[in-house]
């Protein structure tokens, strides 16, 4: 997805955009598959109060669900599948049901800066991971609501304004990736005797990263940002293997999802 409200379908074994769909006005912050319904993914806006419904055999969106009336950052399924939390522009976060139409909960979180990104863990549906313009990452467990861990660089310094996150979902692995201003990809241990430690960052980008995806199926990392290029790289360390680029057509990037 571009920062302009253009979105594509690419193919990223043969680095090929196979489809485009109809511009969203506003622009794009993030994108979401819905792993309950095949083919279907949502688009939020960062300036509109409204979301978007599509399925890759369509070229307009399926539906439009109005949200409220400030623009939105982050979307994530809720494993029911009718379900999304949704991360706000205002710091706040809630979560939207598409078959009531209607938020069924709202709830404040403990970050000091709009919220540009939230994730559940797919290893662990109780724990959530949220990511803000104050440069933080936390760690939540769902049923208390309580923070239990917070993502931070060992030894002070900051990761800059955390754009997006993704949770590796290959079984036992238990690691998350982040996109920053900064033009870094970095990913955290959130379990074990690692727990909250850096293992891995890259700068692969000439500009910030606004978004950073994870294939469902094999350690590989896909981020996209300011210059407008698209990389797919293993979940290694800068040089421990040349990354796959893909470049835009001079808009940013502003968002990514590998779809298994």
């Amino acid at each position: 997805a571009f920062g302009a409200g253009t979105l594509s379908l690419i193919d990223y074994e043969k680095l090929e955009q196979v489809k485009t769909f109809e511009k969203s006005p506003g622009g794009i912050k993030c994108v979401e598959w819905n792993k309950k319904s095949p083919g279907s993914f949502l688009t939020v806006s960062g300036t509109h109060a409204s979301m978007r419904m599509w399925n890759v055999s369509q070229h307009v969106p399926v539906q439009t669900f109005k949200l409220g009336y400030y623009g939105f950052r982050s979307i994530s399924v809720l494993p029911n599948g009718s379900q999304l939390l949704v991360g706000g522009a205002e710091g706040d976060v809630g979560v939207f049901d598409m078959v009531k139409k209607k938020w069924v909960h709202q709830f404040e979180v403990g970050h000091s800066e709009t919220i540009f990104a939230c994730e559940f863990a797919p290893n662990n549906k109780n724990i959530l991971a949220t990511g803000s313009f104050d440069g933080v990452i936390k760690l939540w467990d769902v049923t208390t609501f309580r923070c239990i861990s917070t993502m931070k660089p060992q030894g002070g310094g900051t990761l800059g304004i955390i754009y997006s996150i993704a949770w590796s979902s290959l079984p036992d692995d238990h690691r998350l990736a982040c996109s920053t201003s900064l033009g870094y990809v970095h990913v955290f241990q959130t379990e074990g005797s690692k727990k909250g430690t850096l293992v891995m960052q890259r700068k692969d980008h000439s500009g910030q990263v606004y978004c950073v995806g994870w294939n469902p199926r094999r350690d590989l990392i896909a981020s996209a940002g300011e210059d407008g290029s698209c990389v797919l790289c293993a979940s290694q360390p800068d040089g421990a293997e040349p990354p796959s680029w893909m470049r835009g057509r001079g808009d940013v990037e502003t968002a990514v999802k590998i779809h298994h």
